[in-house]
């Protein structure tokens, strides 16, 4: 598992060393058009299920609730 963030601006991607969401997988991601966001829900982190929601404005990661 991996805890980076990556970003394709249409032609490269590049990395983004941020704080945000811990390493995950099994969780689900969707982009929300009206509001520019990338919203990430849950998924598990190998010990425990999480039930944490994460949004991604391209230049940061916030907790919401």
């Amino acid at each position: 598992m991996l805890q980076d963030t990556w970003v394709w601006d249409g032609r490269n991607w590049m990395e983004f060393n941020v704080p945000g969401p811990g390493k995950r997988f099994m969780h689900a991601m969707c982009y929300d058009r009206a509001r520019n966001r990338t919203v990430l829900y849950g998924g598990s982190d190998g010990t425990q299920t999480l039930a944490d929601t994460w949004e991604w404005d391209g230049r940061q990661w916030k907790q919401i609730t």
